[in-house]
């Protein structure tokens, strides 16, 4: 028994055991021998039968410690399958539960897409609507109702800022009685919660209307009466200028809280960039405001994750210790294509895709280093296409012995082709909001245009851009950038279509004012190939539209078929449409510098005016003043010489005061007609030169004659579109002039001439008189400047001479080289009536 026991137990026990049962028997053997022992006859067992038992206990022993050995092998395998199994299916759960987490988390993310996208569309619907008026009034009731209809807030109200009288007038509003507005139609700004809220620039909640002081008493018993307890109030502020302040009114404290502000904060700058352009457009063309960035608004017409399949969904396949196939579950061969018993005998190595066959080596020493692993590889489809999907396998152990993988395969395309398509969006939506900024930045079309182009054929990686611009007056759509060296060309080329092109989707995108989508221009009748763009195999014609009118046309190219989808046709809308405001927002700053110039213009010329009528006044009054002093000292002069009745003094006397009387007469009439000219004129007519200067000659016959002067007048004279009778008196002036100035000279002679120069000509009458220094070139045209005193005259003719000429759009000059020199003054004249 000591030994059948110590067997069971092995190890030093049943050595000791074994020792002390020989011991034991070898002791009672000497005992019997020597007669120590006498062994009674009941209970006498020879030691021959007792060494034959023990020698079968050992034996059954031995056999049963053999039998233990196995049975512990056995239950040692059992728990190490049992834990292999345990463990496999541990992993399971967890990848069930991974799926399932990875799914809740999409569902919440498509909810959030699904909201923001309802609240870009609502965004998107307001601003293209606000965006359709330059009326402030029509703006803000468009905004006011759009919020209360879209957004479901009970009443909104508008105020716009009155900067002169620093106030907040109520400029539009839905929702309220007319009534309460009659009673606030205007705040003073610092005296109101709205005031506040703009003066700060801030945004301001108000929980409680009736717990706010700063809120009139009389504003809130009238909003406690139409059920508003909470307001919201925005301010509406674009670059540097206060515009006003958008009020919110909510039934109550939760329900402002609910509302979508982010949606609201948006619209809201929409409505202060309308509101800024409105402002800008009614204070005719002073300050050109920049338009903010419209709010892009696509709707995510395509799931970008795919529903997590269940386990039973997903691929399922178990290897060999050699990395041979044992068993694959239908979903897997489904998902490549195969039979099953097409994988039976092969390994993962077989219908690896190619370039992934190290990914493998890698994740086979993992596995047989006990580790699991999840990656991502390529499996080649039996049409050859490679696969994406995910793979996450743990090793299988019989003991310590590897005996293969258990793995699940998910299919990774669809999530594949979101994420590119992701990509893709979120590029589009980058690209729109740098575009948007810089196109509302940039008021040059030579420099907007290009950086459109050049952004969106980078940005969206496309074959080629264009920008074509409508002149409607021809017809003609010429193209006003284009991308790349291509673009180049064609800009070179002066390339243009015709609006009317019945084969080319600009054209008939311009036409029906509606965008032009071809995924497979090959099919498409109306496309028009351009043998710079030979690749081209779909397109996309987006109409420029602002206020119904086409501007032109943005035009999208690619070299693979069916490479647009219909987010990128929004996206290009909505480009489209900001290029519109771009261009009226370049073309009002252009007619803004116009006026700038033409004002500048015009204060330069008021202050010349002014320098003037002040010299005017002054020697007006100095000159009449002489003649005045001469016939008041004369007529003292003559009463004394009447009294002493001196006949010879009195004719002299008489012969003064007349002749002073007739300088204030000659200065009166040219004073008279200076005046008239530019206000009393004569209607212009086709007249030939010829005529002017033979009628002017009649009219200084006389002096010509007395000073034996020689006039020379050249043939063939041009014809002048002139007020004849002005023209006449321009050159009876210069004649004169020319007579009075001849001075000396001992064979004078005058010369009138004219050359053809374009549109107008250039006349002169050049003399050999006295000649004029270089320094009075300018000084002679000026009202009352005599360089000559002693020579009689008013100074007002060759003033007179050059506002006439003014009038008629041309200019005067004189060339001299000096005194003894002569001169030679010049003028300018149109040849035809203008336009023609």
């Amino acid at each position: 028994l000591l030994v059948i026991a110590g067997l069971l137990l092995e190890g030093w026990v049943l050595a000791l055991l074994t020792g002390l049962t020989i011991l034991s028997l070898t002791v009672i053997v000497i005992a019997e021998v020597q007669g120590v022992l006498v062994i009674t006859p009941e209970v006498f067992v020879p030691a021959y039968d007792l060494m034959v038992i023990v020698t079968l206990c050992l034996i059954t022993a031995v056999t049963m410690h053999f039998l233990k050995k196995d049975l512990i092998q056995s239950i040692r395998q059992l728990r190490q399958n049992e834990q292999a199994l345990a463990k496999a299916n541990d992993e399971l759960r967890r990848e069930i539960a991974e799926r399932k987490q990875a799914e809740n988390a999409l569902q919440e993310y498509q909810a959030t897409l699904q909201t923001r996208s309802e609240s870009l569309a609502i965004i998107n619907t307001i601003t293209d609507t606000l965006h359709q008026s330059f009326d402030a009034h029509q703006v803000a009731q468009q905004a006011v109702q759009a919020l209360v209809t879209d957004l479901q807030i009970p009443a909104t109200a508008i105020l716009t800022y009155d900067e002169k009288n620093s106030l907040l007038c109520v400029i539009a509003s839905h929702g309220l009685p007319s009534w309460l507005l009659q009673e606030t139609q205007s705040f003073p700004l610092g005296e109101s919660l709205s005031g506040h809220a703009l003066m700060r620039q801030e945004i301001m909640r108000c929980p409680d209307i009736q717990a706010e002081p700063r809120i009139y008493p009389s504003v809130q018993r009238s909003l406690q009466v139409i059920g508003m307890h909470s307001t919201l109030f925005i301010p509406l502020t674009y670059l540097s200028y206060k515009l006003g302040v958008l009020n919110l009114f909510f039934h109550d404290a939760e329900q402002m809280v609910a509302a979508r502000h982010e949606t609201v904060l948006a619209i809201a700058k929409s409505i202060s960039l309308a509101l800024a352009n409105a402002r800008y457009v009614n204070q005719i063309e002073i300050e050109i405001q920049e338009r903010k960035e419209a709010e892009q608004a696509l709707q995510v017409e395509r799931d970008f994750a795919h529903q997590i399949v269940t386990n039973m969904g997903q691929g399922l396949s178990v290897t060999d210790a050699e990395g041979k196939f044992s068993f694959v579950n239908p979903a897997f061969t489904q998902m490549l294509g195969y039979a099953p018993e097409d994988l039976q005998g092969k390994t993962p190595f077989d219908i690896a895709a190619e370039g992934e066959q190290e990914t493998l080596l890698t994740v086979q020493y993992n596995r047989r280093s006990g580790r699991a692993t999840s990656y991502e590889t390529r499996l080649r489809h039996v049409d050859g296409h490679a696969v994406d999907v995910l793979i996450t396998g743990v090793p299988q152990w019989q003991g310590d012995v590897f005996q293969g993988t258990i793995a699940v395969i998910t299919d990774l395309t669809e999530r594949k082709q979101a994420e590119k398509a992701q990509l893709r969006f979120a590029n589009q939506l980058e690209t729109a909001v740098n575009i948007a900024k810089q196109v509302n930045a940039i008021l040059d079309p030579e420099e907007l245009f290009p950086t459109v182009v050049n952004l969106l054929q980078s940005r969206f990686d496309l074959y080629h851009v264009h920008i074509y611009l409508l002149d409607s007056k021809c017809g003609k759509l010429h193209i006003s950038a284009g991308s790349g060296e291509i673009g180049q060309q064609l800009l070179q080329r002066q390339h243009y279509i015709s609006i009317d092109e019945k084969h080319s989707l600009v054209a008939r995108a311009a036409r029906e004012k509606v965008s032009i989508w071809v995924n497979d221009v090959s099919k498409e009748p109306d496309f028009m190939p351009n043998p710079l763009l030979p690749s081209t195999q779909s397109e996309i014609a987006v109409p420029v539209i602002a206020h119904g009118a086409v501007l032109g046309v943005l035009d999208v190219q690619e070299d693979t078929p069916y490479s647009f989808s219909e987010s990128d046709v929004d996206v290009l809308r909505i480009l489209a449409g900001h290029i519109a405001i771009a261009l009226q927002n370049a073309n009002l700053f252009a007619a803004r510098k116009e006026a700038e110039l033409r004002l500048a213009e015009l204060v330069t010329e008021l202050e010349t005016r002014n320098a003037e009528l002040e010299r005017f006044t002054y020697t007006v009054s100095h000159d009449l003043k002489s003649p005045l002093i001469t016939i008041k000292g004369f007529l003292g002069l003559l009463e004394k010489d009447l009294a002493a009745a001196r006949q010879d003094r009195i004719e002299a006397d008489m012969t003064r005061i007349r002749t002073a009387a007739i300088i204030m007469e000659q200065l009166l009439h040219d004073l008279l007609e200076l005046s008239r000219v530019g206000r009393i004129m004569n209607p212009p007519e086709m007249v030939a030169f010829t005529t002017i200067v033979e009628e002017a000659r009649e009219r200084v016959a006389g002096q010509l004659s007395t000073g034996r002067i020689a006039l020379k007048v050249m043939n063939d004279l041009p014809d002048v579109y002139v007020d004849r009778t002005r023209i006449v008196e321009v050159m009876q002036n210069l004649l004169d002039n020319a007579i009075k100035f001849m001075g000396d000279q001992a064979n004078p002679q005058i010369e009138i001439g004219a050359t053809c120069q374009a549109n107008k000509c250039v006349c002169f009458i050049r003399d050999n008189g006295m000649g004029i220094d270089p320094r009075y070139h300018d000084k002679v045209f000026g009202l009352f400047d005599r360089l000559d005193p002693s020579i009689e005259g008013t100074g007002i003719g060759l003033a007179l001479v050059k506002r006439i000429i003014e009038v008629h759009n041309g200019r005067i000059w004189v060339e001299s080289e000096g005194s003894g020199k002569g001169s030679t003054f010049f003028f300018t004249l149109p040849r035809e009536a203008p336009g023609v």
